[in-house]
């Protein structure tokens, strides 16, 4: 037989990926915002490729003008990313 439980203590709550859960509402911000992210990015990158035969047409380019369209689209926006990252940390909170 087990131990009954002290009248201080609670058990553990454990959530779906096995960790124990948070009981605020701090890790469903987190998460909202994560997820927000990831679709915004998921947005900017269907415009981009929405947009790549209007390109094409417009500057009279193939397929491989197309691929450094999108090479350099994709390598400003994780140089933005990055910086914008780094800012953060120098300025973010205190």
């Amino acid at each position: 037989m087990s131990a009954p439980a002290s009248p201080h203590t609670s058990p553990l709550q454990v959530g779906a990926a096995g960790l124990p859960s948070e009981s605020g509402s701090g890790g469903r911000m987190a998460l909202a915002a994560v997820l927000l992210g990831f679709f915004t990015i998921m947005v900017d990158a269907l415009i981009v490729n929405v947009a790549l035969p209007s390109i094409g047409r417009g500057f009279g380019s193939g397929m491989t003008g197309l691929q450094w369209v999108v090479d350099g689209y994709t390598l400003t926006f994780a140089a933005f990313l990055l910086s914008a990252g780094a800012i953060s940390d120098r300025v973010g909170a205190r």
